[in-house]
């Protein structure tokens, strides 16, 4: 599969597995009744009655599976055996490609590990392809493993490139040959037991090991259970296998009960085994402060980003030859893209929305008329509860060739200079920051008690002549600045997240040399270093894209910079941001009409189509390049072709691209060009993904 194919292939899981994320930990009503009240060895009896009979897959089909159940936010497998502690890997596996057949050492290839091996039940179904204790893993660490019982190592015979163990067991007197997994999934794999342990109690009595089964009750040998009750409560349960239990979930139709409620291992095997146990109470019990049985996330916060709105006020745009000559040679119609602003604060305002994002660009040339006019349409959202932070773009300050357009010509109007910027937007982040740069107009604003938001004045209007400049830059004292907040930050345990304009990170290859304007200047040594200061993801605009890129320092750390498209033409993008504790899930939505255009879509991108084609043509004649004009049209025609797709993100070579391809593929002899050498979108998914802090 190549690049291009495999990214839709993870947009596409994502945005399947989207549902999930927002319904986890939902217990159906009702599905438990048949335990409330009970305990011991009845409360396990009543729980196995709940989830029995699994409607389980082929073990085939677990391969396909996996995508759903155990996909890390980067697309790649979630592999117990090779993912370290925090979510690193020392390398990872592509669901399709890297399947096992053979392999010599670790990193080989991946396949499908019983938890409890096989061999304990004899391969019997339907324990065989229960998803629930089938993980996929590393093969030869799972080899490594064999049917070893899990354990604690003390002497050790080998080590996995994650830190599990081989070795002899130290605990509970158990002194054969176990394996140890590392730390961060002991937790998951005590209550993955538990779980078959129940699941399958009617067969228990049948498996034969070390360490589960013989008997319906307890259903483990002695050692073994005081082991995975050690792990149970020491490895809470995880925003991973909340996700992991929904996901199963969906598939087999049943459910792993001491995944929604911890506590049971305690009323069925544990120090309450006497008690009863009510359901009732324990989800009382799973939410209140200092409870350590469950890290059960609050809320997700819910943010909007929306960036390059270009604002321009009615009071500035007036019909007549100097509004109809502004709207033919920018493509935009002022009328059209009001009612596209207001479509979306409606929607914004619909989503219960907690934070609105505008990462810049917020006028069309620096009016302060413009800018009034815009806070006027932000207000209400304020007023009703809504926080609001805002960055200047290069197009907000300082601009000395700010225009109305009335009557027959465009005349200069006012624009504002940087103090007014943020005397105007105080109660949109500068008022309330918990630290101004004195640099720049960069600021520091809380967004939660444990996340940060950094964000960074990247624009060059002090050098303003006479008119707006392009490129930016984050100010040397600036760059020292942030590194101190970074730095407190991480002793401190906040996350931080980051707004600026201009990009950080380059969104498709050789644009630093094409459109380096929209970068900030060394954006490489940037990028590094914050990302080394533990900036893990930062919010742009600027290149009027929808795309998501990452950067991972020669340290290993990732920053992804997350670019939002304009709102000011096609494909009018805006971005909805759920703030998880460990994560960020970010859909993206399009205003495909507005009253009076139903094809808005069909229109603007023809006109963006128009445009382009017209920069493209004109950049080529600048660079000179000597070619037959027919190889300098067919060249212009893919330049369009690839900006379209660019624009709207997640790009999907469709017919138009192909053609263009394969015209200029006939024109240089089919030796020189091919769909694949177009295939220009990095990783991740741009449009509907998650990522993991």
């Amino acid at each position: 599969m190549n690049r291009l194919n495999h990214k839709i292939a993870i947009l596409i899981l994502f945005v399947w597995g989207m549902s999930l994320l927002q319904a986890y930990a939902q217990v159906p009503g009702g599905y438990y009744k048949m335990a409330e009240g009970k305990k011991g060895h009845i409360l396990k009896t009543a729980l196995f009655h709940s989830i029995k009979n699994p409607r389980v897959i082929s073990y085939s089909a677990l391969w396909g599976a996996f995508k759903r159940t155990d996909m890390r936010p980067d697309g790649r497998v979630w592999d117990i055996y090779s993912t370290q502690e925090g979510g690193k890997a020392p390398y990872s596996f592509d669901f399709d490609t890297n399947r096992c057949g053979r392999y010599h050492r670790e990193g080989d290839c991946y396949n499908r590990e019983h938890s409890v091996p096989k061999s304990w039940f004899k391969e019997a179904p339907p324990m065989f392809s229960d998803l629930f204790h089938v993980y996929p893993t590393d093969g030869y660490v799972n080899g490594r493993r064999g049917n070893l019982p899990y354990g604690e190592v003390g002497i050790t015979s080998w080590v996995s490139a994650n830190g599990s163990k081989v070795g002899q067991n130290t605990f509970g007197g158990y002194t054969k040959r176990v394996f140890e997994p590392i730390d961060e999934y002991k937790g998951d794999l005590a209550r993955t037991y538990f779980y078959m342990a129940t699941a399958y109690e009617d067969k228990l009595s049948n498996w034969k090991s070390d360490q589960i089964g013989g008997n319906r009750y307890p259903g483990f040998s002695q050692w073994s259970l005081e082991l995975l009750l050690k792990w149970h409560r020491e490895d809470p349960v995880s925003e991973k296998e909340i996700r992991r239990n929904e996901a199963v979930y969906a598939i087999q139709q049943n459910r792993n009960p001491y995944i929604d409620y911890p506590e049971l291992a305690e009323y069925v095997w544990g120090k309450r085994k006497e008690q009863s146990f009510s359901f009732s109470k324990a989800k009382n019990a799973n939410t209140r402060q200092g409870d350590d049985s469950v890290r059960r996330p609050s809320p997700p916060l819910k943010m909007a980003v929306i960036t390059d709105t270009h604002y321009l006020s009615s009071a500035l745009s007036i019909g007549g030859p100097a509004l109809e000559a502004y709207q033919n040679a920018t493509g935009r119609n002022v009328a059209d893209l009001h009612a596209v602003f207001d479509d979306v604060l409606t929607d914004i305002e619909r989503e219960q929305t907690d934070i609105l994002l505008i990462c810049g660009d917020i006028t069309n040339h620096g009016e302060r008329r413009s800018h009034l006019d815009f806070i006027g349409k932000i207000r209400p959202l304020q007023k009703k509860g809504m926080r609001v932070f805002v960055i200047p773009g290069n197009h907000d300050i300082a601009v000395p060739d700010a225009k109305a357009y009335i009557g027959n010509t465009a005349t200069v109007t006012e624009s504002i200079t940087p103090d007014e910027f943020a005397q105007l937007y105080a109660s949109f982040g500068y008022a309330s920051a918990l630290k101004r740069d004195p640099a720049s107009l960069s600021y520091l604003a809380e967004i939660n008690e444990h996340t940060w938001l950094l964000c960074f004045d990247t624009n060059r209007y002090r050098e303003h002549t006479t008119s707006s400049i392009t490129s930016g830059r984050i100010h040397p004292e600036t760059l020292q600045w942030a590194f101190r907040i970074l730095d407190e930050a991480k002793q401190k345990g906040i996350t931080v997240l980051g707004m600026m304009h201009h990009g950080l990170v380059e969104h498709m290859p050789y644009q630093a040399v094409f459109f380096g304007d929209y970068l900030v200047d060394g954006w490489q040594d940037a990028a590094q270093q914050l990302a080394d200061r533990g900036l893990k993801v930062v919010f742009t605009g600027h290149f009027h894209s929808n795309d998501v890129s990452s950067f991972t320092s020669s340290s290993g750390n990732t920053l992804y910079d997350v670019e939002t498209a304009s709102l000011s033409q096609y494909p009018f993008a805006y971005r909805f941001v759920e703030l998880h504790q460990d994560r960020l899930s970010i859909d993206t939505r399009f205003v495909d009409s507005i009253p009076g255009k139903p094809f808005l879509q069909k229109e603007y991108k023809s006109k963006f189509e128009k445009l382009s084609r017209r920069v493209a043509a004109n950049r080529l004649k600048q660079i000179g390049f000597p070619l037959p004009q027919e190889t300098l049209d067919a060249l212009t025609e893919l330049l369009v072709k690839m900006a379209v797709l660019h624009a709207a993100g997640d790009e999907k070579t469709d017919a138009e691209m192909t053609k263009a391809v394969e015209t200029l593929q006939h024109i240089l002899g089919g030796e020189n060009a091919g769909i694949e050498s177009f295939q220009m979108d990095f990783p991740p998914a741009d449009n509907r993904l998650v990522i993991a802090l």
